[in-house]
């Protein structure tokens, strides 16, 4: 265990951590100012509500993570109000 922490300066390791530190934040985070750029606000806002019920789902399917029933729940109604959201908006976009 005490020997852990000289491994912890080698250039390989700290090489790697960069790069986990790169594509796990600054990549995504880059990649969403980019879209916010490109989509209109209401349907970037509607892709942000849907991240999170993604990952959980993709943690579902390939983690194996459990799902609680109301994490479930929780993604179905994420799930529910983006498909309202955007049916309002073709619905608001049609009367005009």
């Amino acid at each position: 265990i005490w020997e852990s922490g000289a491994k912890l300066t080698v250039p390989s390791t700290l090489a790697l951590g960069a790069a986990v530190a790169v594509l796990s934040s600054v990549l995504p985070y880059t990649l969403e100012l980019m879209a916010l750029r490109r989509l209109p606000a209401s349907t970037f806002a509607v892709m942000m509500s849907l991240e999170p019920a993604i990952a959980a789902t993709a943690g579902f399917l390939v983690l194996n993570q459990a799902l609680s029933t109301t994490d479930a729940l929780a993604i179905a109604l994420v799930i529910g109000a983006s498909m309202g959201a955007v049916r309002s908006q073709r619905g608001a976009r049609r009367k005009e």
